[in-house]
Order: structure tokens, then C-alpha cells, then sequence
């Protein structure tokens, strides 16, 4: 299952307080999200460790990027960056770090030995 960069966008706000669960983000907030996201994905990239499109995120890296991506959007939007507790030491961190550590584990996983499909053209 993935989920798109306007629900990423949603998300990351949600994760700040910036919006509430039934607001969505605006045009800018989506835009400014987008750039964030494009910047990260190509990142990613970069380093070989993308292995989705960039319109489908997929589950398991998620909350990770939609943590980074609000640590980000957090001084531009005059908010302090929230801290989490940690998922292995159990210390409060910034979100971004949490979002960082949880990346990193999702892209470590070696691979499952199940098939995947391939298209070819």
C-alpha cells in the first residue's frame, strides 16, 4: 500500500499541530511539502536506496519521511521542532532524528527472497 505526497503533505502538518485532523493543507504548505519530498527523494536516490516512484510512497517509509519533512517545515512556519521518544533508547529526540533512525532501518532490511514483479518495455 502507498500513499501520496498531498496525504505526506497532511501528515507532516498534522505531526506539528500545524493543522487539525480535519483541516487539509493548503496550496503552499503542499507546494513547500512537495519540494521537500522531491529534494529527500532525490537524495535518496542518489545513494541507490529508492526503490519506489516518487507519487507512491509506500507504507513503510511514511512516518519516517513525513517526520523529516515536518522537522523541516517547523521553522519556516514559526513552530518549534516537536520531539518524540525514541523507538531503541526510549530518549527524547527531534522528529526528524526519529524519522531519520526509522529510515534507516526500512532501507537496511535485507531482502525478504520473495518474488517481485518486473515490467519490462
Amino acid at each position: 500500500m502507498t500513499r501520496t505526497v498531498a496525504e505526506l503533505a497532511t501528515d507532516a502538518l498534522l505531526r506539528l499541530g500545524a493543522i487539525d485532523i480535519n483541516e487539509a493543507a493548503t496550496a503552499a504548505e503542499q507546494a513547500r511539502v512537495s519540494q521537500l519530498y522531491d529534494d529527500k527523494f532525490e537524495e535518496l536516490g542518489f545513494a541507490d536506496q529508492v526503490y519506489w516512484s516518487s507519487s507512491a510512497i509506500p507504507l513503510l517509509v511514511f512516518g519516517a519521511i513525513s517526520r523529516i519533512i515536518a522537522e523541516e517545515l517547523a521553522p519556516g512556519l514559526g513552530m518549534q521542532i516537536p520531539s518524540e521518544s525514541d523507538d531503541t533508547s526510549g530518549q527524547q529526540v527531534s522528529i526528524g532524528t526519529k524519522g531519520r533512525r526509522m529510515l534507516a532501518r526500512a532501507l537496511a532490511r535485507p531482502p525478504s527472497g520473495l518474488r517481485t514483479m518486473a515490467e519490462y518495455f
